[in-house]
């Protein structure tokens, strides 16, 4: 009788436990279909009916993180990273823009974009920025060891907080020529008009690229003296910062 009041219970815990794992798994995929739905009603609103991860854009020529992160649907622009979708756009250097990080975005969007670069740690700082105080948002992503953005604020109409100028130092960004962090002064010249190299904010030459609305921060030579160019600027002469300004 022992056996097999203990042969009962063993059974009883086994089909209880089978009931909590079905419910469990169903729960599961009940979560998963939700989530599925949101993230083909986004890819059908707009276009997307034939997302690829490889090419993603619709016919407008968008491509849908970049559309998830302006419309400040967080939630989509996490679940197609997780998909896989191409994210070679979160590192794209232009106009305007650094990334996902947009000159004239609001300081208190920066946060909730960070997050979709995984771990980044964001610190307020006061600058000097052109003889005014500003608030300054420094960003040092995962396994970077220094500083990866510095986010430059000013503030607009209604007294919200905007990103206006965007510091880049790390290499991960990069543009579509192909220039980044390390690129050369030569590598300026073949790809674009150079309007002027002049004494930047810490006494750095700048080279700059009005087109791109582009500053391109060179390392310091026997060539930079007094703030001025004397003789040729060498062509291997390093890119050590570029900085992004709202047109």
């Amino acid at each position: 009788m022992t056996f097999l009041r203990y042969a009962a219970t063993v059974g009883f815990i086994t089909f209880s436990l089978l009931v909590i794992s079905g419910s469990s798994k169903s729960s599961e995929e009940e979560y998963n279909t939700v989530d599925n739905s949101v993230l083909e009603s986004f890819l059908d609103e707009y276009g997307f009916a034939t997302f690829d991860g490889l090419d993603p854009h619709n016919g407008e020529g968008e491509h849908p993180l970049k559309l998830a992160v302006d419309i400040k649907n967080y939630e989509v622009a996490r679940m197609l990273i997780d998909e896989g979708v191409n994210t070679d756009i979160m590192y794209a250097l232009g106009k305007d823009h650094a990334g996902l990080f947009e000159c004239g975005m609001p300081a208190e969007d920066v946060e909730a974009v960070s997050e979709l670069y995984g771990e980044v740690e964001i610190v307020e700082v006061d600058r000097m920025t052109e003889g005014m105080s500003n608030p300054v948002l420094e960003l040092t992503f995962e396994n970077e060891i220094s500083k990866t953005l510095v986010l430059e604020l000013i503030e607009t109409d209604h007294s919200i907080w905007r990103i206006w100028r965007i510091g880049i130092f790390s290499d991960r960004f990069i543009n579509k020529e192909g220039i980044r962090i390390g690129s050369t002064f030569e590598d300026i010249e073949d790809n674009y008009l150079i309007n002027g190299v002049y004494w930047g904010e810490d006494g750095d030459p700048c080279a700059v690229v009005e087109s791109l609305w582009m500053s391109f921060i060179l390392e310091q030579g026997d060539w930079w003296q007094m703030g001025e160019v004397v003789g040729e600027i060498p062509e291997n002469t390093k890119i050590i910062r570029i900085l992004v300004v709202g047109n």
